[in-house]
């Protein structure tokens, strides 16, 4: 997450293909990664982000309307949901809410994946292309 995290420019490889390089760590210990940005697959994870959380909405809308003695297990089920899941949270009065924090962190990774390498000799470009 770091190396996603760290800041620098990108270089455009092709219209979809933005790559930067990154290096972790000190000397012998060190590492580099090549992070790639496609500006397209960013639109479809924030499409898909927001999908999942107008029906995230929906459902608490349902449990909400539900009687209160079948409400702590589909709160529990919907924290179980693989994909809902992760974007929820529950309170300690029991209510189960959104964490605005992971939306936030989800929306910085759209469209952006982690690619490591110990060649040296080879270009981020090439890296990122012969992926």
């Amino acid at each position: 997450m770091e190396a996603l995290s760290r800041g620098g420019r990108y270089k455009t490889v092709r219209d979809n293909l933005m790559v930067k390089e990154v290096y972790l760590g000190k000397e012998l210990g060190q590492r580099r990664f090549v992070v790639v940005f496609n500006p397209a697959e960013a639109k479809k994870d924030k499409a898909t982000r927001e999908k999942t959380l107008t029906r995230i909405d929906t459902e608490l809308a349902t449990i909400a309307s539900l009687p209160e003695s079948k409400r702590e297990k589909a709160c529990a089920r919907l924290l179980d949901h693989t994909t809902m899941g992760r974007f929820l949270e529950k309170k300690a009065d029991g209510r189960v809410v959104v964490k605005k924090a992971k939306d936030l962190a989800e929306e910085k990774l759209d469209g952006k994946y982690l690619l490591s390498s110990s060649s040296e000799s080879m270009s981020a470009e090439d890296i990122a292309q012969g992926y």
